[in-house]
């Protein structure tokens, strides 16, 4: 059996588990009932492709696996089932690239356990998988409460109970892959949330459940998808189900809120969930955004000349990559691939004029001396510092907030570790205590190549152990991380696990003013 261990990204609570064969995604919600008390929803999402298919006499294709889900209080057993999720026919292997859902409903009092999962594939002995988390169960009887957000992926009227039903409908979730995700395709948030103790506001007492949606980035309450129910406190539960149209929502990292307000406008209590919004656009000839391409002010025309070396302009583009937007990003690579001088120079200066409106061409100037700084550390004859992983990162997230140099540890390639106590950049989330891992993997070269970091959108490489000690060490299994030899070498700081709060960052990074 093959033990992994999960971190819980955003606030939404989700386990991801990247199997050699196996995909599964498992999430949980905790809700209330007259009946039950407080109750724990666990959620599995399995990818049908990624199963063991077994012909069946019909000829069409299945799999399934068999799962365990056991909840622990000081090492004992408190409650626990077994179920068999079993896929749909399939007529080929192509259908199966979908997940199917199903889950597991127990009742918990409130309290710390210890979930203990074991996950097998029905027809493939050897995809056998044991996750571990710890989690709360809370419920407060004295104070208005909301239950977690649980997203839907549909809902329906319940004819027949089944283990989906609640509230009479049957409510199927998407169970997220570390992070909500909502592509083009998809125009409304669909969601399901209760609110219990309402009885507290005195008998047949009005009360509002709003919801709405914030800019994650600039914290800013977004009107234009928002929304409201009324409820009178007359049921021990009060169910939400509605949807959220987003059709009109750009790309972005974004929070939708669920609150409780009293007559006297008085929140009671409140929840949330973050989500990534992608459109997706296609990169096209076509223009993203026409303030990338207005009328040059006076000092960006008198700047022209400057600019006028397609190869020069070229790599200034290229420069900026690293700390632009993705919808800028989009920009800048249909300008690369076929825009006209006149576009690019365009493009370039308006991005600086959107950054400092009054001073666009020292705003570039300060940016560049960084730059400049990347390509003296970590640039070389053919390849510039902007395009190193080193010197990406530091224009991206800006100077690390630790650095540790570990060009002569023993049994190992070069290697450093850069810590960052806040990773911000317009690209991504915001996150806290990220770790990013560079190896020096050619011996010669200066060069050292990002092989690991646990912050999003970044590559993660949990055998990012066994690629630094290569030289010494020959492992075949591809599950071994390494862990039991680096922790024998003395000096070695691999499993580095220090955060180094209020340090201060080393060096001198960009950020816009």
């Amino acid at each position: 059996m093959k033990y992994k261990y999960f971190i819980l990204a955003f606030c939404a609570i989700a386990l991801n588990l990247q199997a050699q064969k196996l995909q599964t995604s498992i999430s949980y919600a905790t809700f209330y009932s007259p009946e039950s008390q407080t109750y724990v929803e666990t959620y599995f999402s399995v990818l049908g492709s990624s199963l063991s298919l077994k012909k069946q006499p019909d000829g069409s294709l299945q799999g399934g696996v068999e799962i365990d889900v056991f909840f622990y209080q000081n090492d004992q057993l408190v409650t626990g089932d077994r179920l068999r999720m079993m896929s749909p026919l399939y007529p080929d292997t192509i259908q199966a690239k979908m997940p199917f859902v199903q889950q597991v409903r127990l009742a918990l009092k409130p309290g710390n356990y210890n979930l203990k999962l074991r996950i097998r594939d029905v027809y493939d002995a050897a995809e056998d998988y044991a996750l571990e988390h710890d989690m709360t169960v809370a419920f407060n009887a004295d104070k208005i409460q909301l239950s977690d957000i649980q997203i839907l992926d549909s809902f329906s009227k319940t004819t027949k109970p089944n283990p989906l039903s609640k509230s009479g409908f049957d409510l199927v979730p998407i169970v997220p892959d570390g992070a909500y995700f909502f592509g083009k395709e998809v125009e409304k948030i669909s969601f399901y949330a209760e609110v219990y103790n309402a009885a507290l506001l005195g008998p047949d007492a009005p009360f509002l459940v709003k919801y709405f949606l914030e800019d994650f980035e600039k914290r800013r309450v977004l009107n234009n998808f928002s929304g409201f129910q009324k409820f009178t406190a007359n049921a021990p539960v009060a169910p939400l189900l509605r949807s959220l149209p987003i059709k009109e929502l750009p790309t972005g990292f974004y929070v939708m809120h669920v609150q409780v307000i009293d007559r006297n406008n008085e929140v009671k209590d409140s929840r949330e969930i973050q989500f990534f919004r992608d459109l997706g656009q296609e990169a096209t000839s076509e223009v993203d955004d026409a303030r990338y391409f207005a009328e040059l002010a006076p000092e960006g025309a008198v700047y022209l000349d400057k600019l006028s070396d397609p190869d020069t302009l070229r790599r200034y583009i290229e420069s900026i990559y690293p700390i632009s937007t993705i919808q800028e990003q989009r920009i800048a690579k249909i300008q690369l691939d076929g825009g006209k001088l006149a576009t690019q120079q365009q493009f370039f200066l308006n991005f600086w004029r959107i950054r400092n409106p009054n001073n666009p061409v020292d705003e570039w100037n300060r940016y560049n001396a960084v730059v400049a700084n990347m390509d003296k550390k970590y640039g070389s004859r053919v390849l510039p510092g902007y395009r190193t992983d080193r010197g990406r990162v530091f224009l991206q997230y800006g100077a690390p907030t630790l650095v540790e140099d570990r060009r002569h540890e023993p049994s190992s390639y070069p290697y450093e570790i850069w810590q960052y106590n806040q990773l911000q950049s317009v690209s991504t989330i915001p996150q806290t205590n990220k770790v990013f891992i560079f190896a020096n993997l050619d011996i010669g070269s200066r060069e050292y190549r990002l092989i690991h970091s646990d912050a999003i959108g970044e590559i993660n490489d949990p055998r990012w152990m066994m690629r630094l000690m290569k030289r010494d060490y020959q492992i075949n299994n591809i599950d071994e991380t390494g862990n039991y030899i680096q922790g024998g070498q003395q000096g070695s700081r691999m499993n580095n696990g220090i955060i180094m709060q209020g340090a201060s960052p080393v060096g001198s990074g960009y950020r816009p003013q």
